[in-house]
Order: structure tokens, then sequence, then C-alpha cells
């Protein structure tokens, strides 16, 4: 039985789901497989987990932090909708493993193959915090779809944007900051320098605003947003 059919027996017999919360939020490997590995009914039953738990109860089930939160977590892009709706598609649509500049172009189509590399990155970096899709060191990175990344793409843009509200919640930068937030007001270039410096910090920040505000609007944990000082 995989970790999310698992999942649906424990809360059907209303037993203890914490140990599950914390494998999901700390992305141990019993919680990836099916993105992985699944088949469609695995992938079928972990969304429905997903969806039918509540942001509030997967933050009242944070784990506690006991590890360095690393600056990769610290996510950076441009487009939301990009990672939610297109790399998977554009992956898919390849019909192979692509790079990060040909992902920018399909994209954006900036001037410059910098540019376009920086976009591919930035994004595909996204969606594989979503577990959308997997990137490869070759002899550049190349992107190459989840099973899960296939499977979402046959899901509403409302699904997807629902299900990456409870996937991000895995991002440990996110999750410290939702809980600084949790114990009082909070400086957002306090809890940022923790884990980045310089510039940095005001170059992430936009994106770290917008994807708490994502994450808490219309749940009993609205207010924790007015307690960071952005």
């Amino acid at each position: 039985m995989d970790f999310y059919h698992l999942w649906k027996e424990v809360r059907n017999n209303q037993i203890s789901e914490i140990s599950f919360f914390n494998d999901f939020l700390l992305k141990r490997e019993v919680s990836l497989k099916t993105m992985l590995n699944g088949s469609e009914d695995d992938l079928i039953t972990m969304s429905k987990i997903l969806l039918g738990t509540s942001i509030e109860n997967f933050i009242e089930n944070f784990p506690s932090f006991n590890s360095i939160v690393g600056a990769n977590e610290v996510i950076q892009f441009s487009n939301l909708n990009h990672a939610l709706d297109d790399v998977c598609r554009i992956v898919k649509f390849e019909g192979s493993e692509i790079t990060y500049s040909i992902l920018g172009q399909r994209l954006v189509n900036a001037k410059t193959e910098i540019a376009n590399k920086k976009y591919g990155e930035n994004h595909s970096k996204l969606a594989a915090e979503l577990s959308f899709v997997i990137l490869k060191k070759k002899k550049s990175f190349v992107i190459e779809n989840t099973l899960f990344g296939d499977f979402v793409l046959n899901l509403t843009h409302n699904e997807r944007l629902e299900l990456a509200k409870r996937l991000l919640l895995r991002n440990s930068f996110i999750r410290l900051i939702i809980s600084e937030a949790k114990k009082g007001k909070c400086n957002y270039v306090d809890v940022a320098s923790r884990v980045i410096s310089g510039s940095t910090i005001d170059r992430r920040r936009s994106n770290v605003r917008m994807l708490v505000k994502l994450i808490l609007e219309n749940t009993d944990y609205e207010n924790l947003y007015n307690n960071i000082y952005w």
C-alpha cells in the first residue's frame, strides 16, 4: 500500500496523522515515491488526500525546525502560472528532456539565450519544488516531467493551484516565515538574512510575499500575513 492510500486508511479510522504530515512536509522519500512512480490510482488518491486537507491543518502540524534552511529554499520566479500550467505542458509537447534555454524560449522567447536560460531555470526549479518535474544534470541541466507532472496536466488550473498551496508548505523557508509569524510580529529581512544575504534578500522579497499571501488568504491564518513586516 502506498503512502497516500495508507494515509487515507489512517484518516478513515481517525488515527493520529502526525507522522504523515511530517513525512509529507519534510519531503521524505516515502511521500515522494508516488509522485515519481505511482499509478494513476495512487496519484488520484494522493490528490484527494492533499485537497481534502485544509491549509490550516497543514500549518497546525508543522514539524519543528532542527536543520538549517538552505538558500535554494528561497524561491525565485517571474510568473507562477508558467510553473503551474506551462512547464509540464511544454516538456510533454517536446516529447523529450529539454534544457533551461529551450524552456525559457518556449515560455517568453527573450532576446538573449542567457535570459531564456535564466527564465527557464527559475520556472523549472519552481515546478521541481512542486514535484511536477525533475532536473537532471547531463552536459547541461535537463527537465523531465514526473508522473505527477503528467497527471496534473489533466487537472484544472484551480486544482493545480490548490495542490500547489499545499505542496509549497514543504518548502522550509515558507514554513519558517509562517512559523515566525505565528509567534507574533516578525520582519522578512531578519528572517531572510538567516538564509540569504545582500541584494538577494530584496530580489526574493516579492516572490516570498506573493507565495505566503497565496497560501494564507481565505484561511483562518490569513492574519499571519499582516504579522510580517515586508
